[in-house]
């Protein structure tokens, strides 16, 4: 939702009780990286399909869990599960 909420109608964002896209955005990631760092899910392959789609989040703020954090944690999971073709 973090990356999809940049692409919703700025209606749509009031009703939801946020003040313009870049705050929903915020929210969402923010929820995103909470879920990520208390292991709320285990399946590896959603795991790397959300740090992919977390790589597209702008942070207004500096983080240590930016779009090179998601992508390594992408390419890491996909290296243990050996997602890859040789």
């Amino acid at each position: 939702m973090a990356t999809a909420s940049l692409y919703v109608p700025h209606e749509i964002i009031e009703q939801c009780g946020f003040v313009d896209r870049s705050e929903a955005q915020a929210t969402f990631a923010s929820r995103a990286t909470l879920l990520c760092d208390f292991g709320v899910e285990s399946d590896a392959l959603p795991l790397i399909q959300g740090s992919i789609l977390m790589t597209r989040v702008l942070a207004e703020q500096p983080t240590d869990k930016d779009s090179n954090y998601w992508l390594y944690n992408a390419l890491r999971l996909a290296t243990k599960l050996e997602l890859y073709s040789q």
